[in-house]
C-alpha cells in the first residue's frame, strides 16, 4: 500500500517536472524576442539573475522609469526598512513588505545565489551568460555583485542573521537592476 502511494506521489512529481520544464523552454523562447532580448541579456549579466528571474522583473515592473530613484524601486519591492521614530530617538524594525510580493521573494532568491562561491570569482555559466554583452554592463554587474558578496560577508562576519544579511544584499540587488534597467550605470 505505502509502495502505490510512493508511486503515485512520485508519477506526480514526474508530470510537475515535464510542465516546469514546458514553461521554462517557452520563457527561454519569450526572452529573445526584440521587446525583451536586449534587457534581459544584461540583466542577466549579474550573478544568481536567470532568465526566468530576469523575465519576472522586466514583466512585472515594465517601466523602471516610473521610479524617479533605486531607493524609491527598492521601497516599490517592499525591501526597505521600516522605522520607529519618537523625538531623538530613531529605531529600524524589519522590511515594510509594503510592495510587490513576487519580486521580493524572487530578489531574496537571486541574493542567495549571488553570495555563494568565492567573492570576486566568476565561474564559467556566468562568463557564458555576459558573452556578447555590453563592456559597460559586464562592469557594472561585476562591481554589484563584488559589493553585494563583500557587503554579505562583512555581515556575517559581525554576526548578523545570515536571513538578515540576505534581505540587505537584496534590496541593493533591487537597486542595481533598477541601474541596468534604467541605463544609470556609471
Amino acid at each position: 500500500m505505502y509502495r502505490e502511494i510512493l508511486d503515485e506521489y512520485l508519477s506526480h512529481l514526474e508530470d510537475l517536472e515535464a510542465r516546469i520544464e514546458r514553461f521554462q523552454s517557452k520563457l527561454e523562447e519569450l526572452s529573445h524576442e526584440e521587446a525583451y532580448e536586449d534587457k534581459i541579456g544584461q540583466l542577466r549579466c549579474l550573478k544568481g539573475v536567470d532568465t526566468s528571474s530576469a523575465m519576472i522583473f522586466h514583466v512585472e515592473v515594465s517601466d523602471f522609469n516610473r521610479f524617479p530613484n533605486a531607493k524609491a524601486f527598492a521601497s516599490f519591492c517592499g525591501l526597505t526598512p521600516s522605522e520607529d521614530s519618537s523625538g531623538d530617538k530613531t529605531k529600524r524594525l524589519s522590511i515594510t513588505k509594503q510592495g510587490n510580493t513576487h519580486l521580493r521573494k524572487t530578489l531574496i532568491e537571486c541574493s542567495q545565489v549571488l553570495v555563494r562561491g568565492t567573492v570576486g570569482k566568476k565561474g564559467k555559466k556566468l562568463k557564458s551568460k555576459q558573452n556578447g554583452q555590453d563592456v559597460k554592463v559586464i562592469d557594472y554587474a561585476d562591481k554589484a555583485v563584488l559589493r553585494l558578496q563583500k557587503k554579505y560577508h562583512r555581515m556575517i562576519l559581525r554576526g548578523v542573521n545570515r536571513n538578515i544579511a540576505i534581505t540587505a544584499v537584496a534590496r541593493e540587488l533591487a537597486c542595481f537592476i533598477w541601474g541596468i534597467e534604467t541605463g544609470h550605470i556609471a
